[in-house]
């Protein structure tokens, strides 16, 4: 009895492992149109563009006693990512945290509201703030007047420049013995100045700017709910610089 009780659990627990599975690959895969047959696009993991460098150079200071610095340089063009409503459910599948927004052509198309669904007084104001933000963003003002495909933006360029400092010390009377002291420092850039190096991403690669809170039945237009925000999170530990202090004995 226990060994059947046993197959039973796991079958059951297997077969939760599957609908959390499927809930997974329907709800958290960003669609304009039908989830079961999503479009071509680009992978998560397309990275076009990657530009490396890195110089060193070695100093004769002190006889036997070398000083070497080098540099270390590495760029990469952002990641794609998708822009989807803010937890709507526009495409009525019951999933809601996959639907690609429609980007608006026109203030004329929409009406802003606030969280509650309330119309907002001055349209304008808060039309300008949307606009603004498609503006800044290639990746959606392309597809205005359209719903954007899945992954359209692209996050910023990332900029790295890395430096060590090594210093060798011989042991006396210690023949082929050495001690070498490194000053590693990451991301000089930011060291330099505090606005370079920052890493900049999209959480999950999926941006959720706005909010869909329903249709106007008299208009049938979209009711939009958007408080205007970055577009991008900051990497608080890629974007801070960072110094480490080595230590290293060798000897043959």
């Amino acid at each position: 009895f226990q060994a059947e009780d046993g197959i039973r659990d796991l079958v059951r627990s297997r077969g939760l492992g599957d609908v959390y599975k499927r809930q997974s690959n329907f709800g958290y895969n960003p669609i304009r149109f039908d989830p079961n047959d999503p479009e071509l696009t680009w992978s998560n993991y397309d990275v076009r563009h990657r530009i490396g460098a890195a110089v060193s150079y070695t100093f004769h200071f002190l006889k036997n006693a070398p000083t070497s610095i080098g540099l270390f340089y590495g760029s990469r063009s952002g990641r794609p990512y998708s822009t989807t409503y803010n937890y709507s459910d526009a495409n009525g599948d019951s999933a809601a945290g996959n639907d690609l927004v429609y980007v608006p052509a026109s203030m004329d198309e929409i009406i802003m509201v606030d969280s509650r669904g309330n119309v907002l007084a001055d349209q304008a104001a808060a039309w300008n703030n949307l606009n603004t933000y498609i503006n800044e963003d290639p990746g959606l003002s392309k597809y205005r007047g359209q719903i954007v495909p899945r992954n359209s933006s692209r996050e910023p360029w990332n900029h790295g420049l890395d430096a060590r400092l090594a210093q060798d010390i011989p042991v006396p009377g210690l023949k082929d013995h050495r001690l070498q002291v490194t000053l590693d420092i990451v991301n000089v850039l930011n060291l330099i100045n505090s606005d370079w190096g920052k890493l900049q991403y999209v959480s999950n690669q999926n941006d959720t700017p706005w909010a869909l809170r329903g249709i106007d039945a008299a208009t049938g237009k979209q009711k939009i709910d958007f408080t205007p925000r970055s577009h991008y999170s900051l990497s608080q530990l890629g974007t801070r610089w960072q110094m480490q202090l080595g230590l290293r004995y060798s000897f043959n």
